[in-house]
C-alpha cells in the first residue's frame, strides 16, 4: 500500500510541501478454495482441498498451511496444522483423512515475508454415518442382487462383490425388521445359508445391521464370524458373535446388537445360520428365514503406538538433565488419530547404597 506523506518547510513567509513515499507492501491473495469430495462425504474417505495463493506487491511465500478441526462428539476441540504441497502453479493441495461422524471446520492460512499472515473463512462440512455402498462397508439391500443359480446371488461393488448362498430378496413389509426398508435379504431355514461381504481394506471396527425372524413361532442361530483372509475358504472363519433368535409367539423376534470387532487384520466378514428353525417344515424353507437389512462394517478406532526415539545421555550421571524424543505412529492408517498431545511421566526410584561392615 502506498502512503502520502506531507512535510512543511517555513522559510520566512513561504511554506514548501514536498511529498514523500514510502515503499509499497507485498501481499497474497487466497482464492479459488475448493473440497474434493464437494458437500458432505461419506463416512470413511479423505477430503482434498485446494486453494490458489497469489503473491503480489513483492511478496515472497513462506508456507501454506491447512488447518482443520472435527467437532465430532468426545473429540479435542483444537485445530490440526499441515502444510500444503504445490500442486501446479499457484494452486496448493492437502488432505484431511477420514474423521468420525460430525462437523469438521478447516481454512487456510499462508505465511509470507516471514512475520505476515494471510487467512480464509471457515469453511465446514459434516461426515456422514454411512461409509458408500461402493465401498463395500455399507449394504441397505437397494438393489437387486444377480443370481448365479437356485439361492445364490452376488453384488458388485468397489470392492469386490457382496456374496450370498441360501438367501431370497422379500417386499414384504412385515418381514422389514425395525430400522430397515424394503426390500430386504432373508437367510433361508437351510445349515450354511450365508451372506458375506466383499474384501475389506484397513480392518474392522463395528459391524451394525438390523434383522429379524420373519414369522412367530420359529427359532435360529446364526454366527457372525470374521477372516484375516481376504479370499477365504471354509476353514478360515473366526466367530465373534453368536446371534439367538428365541421361539416367540406372535413376535417376530428382531435382533440389532452391534458387533464389535476392533481389529485392523479383519479383511473379510459373512452372516452364517448356524441352527435353522426345526418348525420349518416347508420344502421352500421360506417359513423360518431370517431377514437382514442395512449392514454396516466400521472402520476399526484409531489408535496409536510411542516409539522411543532418543534418549540422551542413555545413562545419565547425577544431577544431569536427560532428552528424550519419541514418535507418535498411528496403528491403523485408514483410521489416523489427528489430536496428538503427549506427556512424560516420571519417578525417582532411591537406591540406597550398602553401609560396609
Amino acid at each position: 500500500m502506498k502512503k502520502t506523506h506531507v512535510v512543511a518547510l517555513v522559510c520566512g513567509a513561504l511554506a514548501l510541501f514536498v511529498p514523500s513515499f514510502l515503499a509499497a507492501q507485498g501481499s497474497v491473495t487466497l482464492s479459488s478454495l475448493a473440497q474434493a469430495p464437494a458437500g458432505n462425504p461419506p463416512n470413511g474417505i479423505p477430503v482434498t482441498i485446494t486453494v490458489d495463493a497469489v503473491a503480489g506487491g513483492g511478496a515472497s511465500i513462506n508456507g501454506v498451511y491447512l488447518l482443520y478441526r472435527t467437532l465430532a462428539e468426545g473429540a479435542q476441540d483444537w485445530w490440526v496444522t499441515n502444510e500444503m504441497a504445490v500442486a501446479e502453479g499457484d494452486t496448493y493441495t492437502g488432505t484431511i483423512p477420514p474423521l468420525a461422524a460430525g462437523e469438521v471446520e478447516y481454512r487456510i492460512s499462508c505465511l509470507f515475508d516471514e512475520t505476515n499472515v494471510q487467512e480464509t473463512d471457515v469453511a465446514s462440512y459434516t461426515v456422514s454415518a454411512l461409509p458408500t455402498v461402493g465401498s463395500g462397508r455399507y449394504m441397505p439391500f437397494d438393489e437387486t442382487w444377480t443370481q448365479v443359480v437356485e439361492s445364490n446371488y452376488y453384488y458388485n461393488v468397489d470392492s469386490g462383490a457382496w456374496t450370498g448362498s441360501g438367501i431370497r430378496r422379500s417386499e414384504i413389509g412385515s418381514r422389514v425388521p425395525d430400522g430397515g426398508t424394503s426390500p430386504v435379504y432373508q437367510l433361508l431355514a437351510i445349515e450354511g445359508a450365508y451372506i458375506q461381504s466383499p474384501s475389506l481394506q484397513g480392518g474392522v471396527g463395528s459391524i451394525y445391521f438390523t434383522s429379524q425372524m420373519s414369522n412367530p413361532y420359529h427359532s435360529s442361530r446364526v454366527l457372525v464370524q470374521v477372516s484375516t483372509n481376504s479370499a477365504p475358504e471354509s476353514g478360515d472363519w473366526e466367530t465373534v458373535k453368536v446371534l439367538i433368535y428365541p421361539r416367540v409367539s406372535y413376535i417376530r423376534y428382531q435382533n440389532a446388537a452391534a458387533v464389535v470387532v476392533n481389529r485392523a487384520d479383519v479383511k473379510s466378514v459373512r452372516i452364517i445360520l448356524d441352527e435353522p428353525s426345526p418348525y420349518d417344515t416347508s420344502a421352500s424353507k421360506l417359513e423360518g428365514t431370517i431377514a437382514f437389512d442395512n449392514i454396516v462394517i466400521s472402520y476399526p478406532p484409531a489408535d496409536v503406538r510411542i516409539e522411543e526415539r532418543l534418549r540422551n545421555p542413555g545413562y545419565p550421571s547425577r544431577d544431569q538433565e536427560v532428552k528424550l524424543r519419541c514418535a507418535v505412529i498411528d496403528t491403523n492408517p485408514n483410521a489416523p488419530t489427528v489430536n496428538h498431545r503427549v506427556t512424560v511421566y516420571y519417578q525417582w526410584l532411591h537406591q540406597p547404597t550398602a553401609r560396609p561392615q
